[in-house]
């Protein structure tokens, strides 16, 4: 789901959460100025039932909400269209027996966002180049992913050193499609770290996207925690796949460099015959 599908689901998703507060909690008070088409002595009678109405709009919210909520991207697009789908069907349906003016506060968002998240899953996407990289102590490689299905996976730890590729399946496309299309990298700052030597991970992004490149490295707990939480979905991506060695050479020289990234020495093994001088 796109940044412009998010916010008009949001959107939706607070209008009826306010419809909700009308008519379960101020429908003999607020209420009375929004809904100026029904009779001010019937307010009061039709208390219980309105109360009815806003919990099922509760529910609409609920549904939208979660949909904002869920990682899989493939899931939170079919949930949201689900709920969008009711909130259209309610909004005519208002329109039709109650007022006109209810297809335009309620059916018009949810057309909106219908039309935003089928345009966004069918557009043409741009070309994009993607590379991350981490370091630890323990391992040491980058995953580079462009508009292919194809990850390769570069381990650069001495002495298991390999380029391997595994094919992408769709699932994991659309949640790195998703991501890449909404992350936002930091204006000013392009390193974020932390000065103790033993925390944890380093991790480094660089994206190429129409003759743009942006590129960020976070260490030791700094830096957007959005960042971390994409280097975390690229490791379990690379963690639940089979990947195949092949013979193909990449030059991370210009990432590492604009990254300011120092690799850490290479580590020297030694040969028997010293041991045994």
């Amino acid at each position: 789901m796109n940044l412009l599908s998010q916010i008009i689901v949001g959107f939706i998703a607070v209008l009826h959460i306010y419809i909700l507060w009308l008519e379960m909690f101020a429908w003999t008070t607020r209420a009375k100025k929004v809904f100026k088409t029904i009779p001010e002595d019937q307010f009061e009678k039709t208390k219980v039932m309105a109360a009815n109405q806003g919990l099922y709009n509760g529910f609409l919210a609920a549904g939208l909400i979660w949909s904002l909520l869920i990682c899989d991207a493939t899931w939170s697009k079919n949930l949201a269209l689900f709920f969008l789908g009711c909130v259209l069907v309610a909004g005519i349906y208002g329109a039709l027996t109650a007022s006109k003016r209810i297809f335009f506060v309620q059916a018009v968002p949810a057309i909106l966002g219908i039309l935003s998240l089928v345009i966004s899953t069918n557009q043409k996407k741009e070309n994009i180049d993607f590379t991350f990289f981490k370091w630890n102590i323990r391992e040491s490689y980058y995953l580079k992913l462009n508009l292919s299905d194809t990850l390769f996976f570069i381990n650069t730890y001495p002495f298991e050193e390999s380029v391997s590729y595994t094919i992408l399946n769709d699932k994991d496309k659309e949640i790195l499609q998703n991501v890449l299309d909404t992350i936002s990298f930091p204006k000013n700052e392009t390193s974020f770290e932390n000065n103790k030597i033993e925390d944890g991970n380093t991790y480094a992004f660089e994206l190429k996207n129409n003759n743009q490149k942006r590129s960020l490295k976070i260490h030791g707990g700094k830096g957007p925690i959005h960042f971390w939480k994409l280097g975390k979905i690229l490791e379990t991506i690379k963690a639940r796949h089979q990947f195949t060695t092949i013979n193909k050479k990449f030059d991370f020289s210009e990432m590492n460099k604009s990254l300011f990234f120092i690799p850490p020495p290479p580590i020297i093994k030694p040969e028997i015959s010293e041991f045994q001088n």
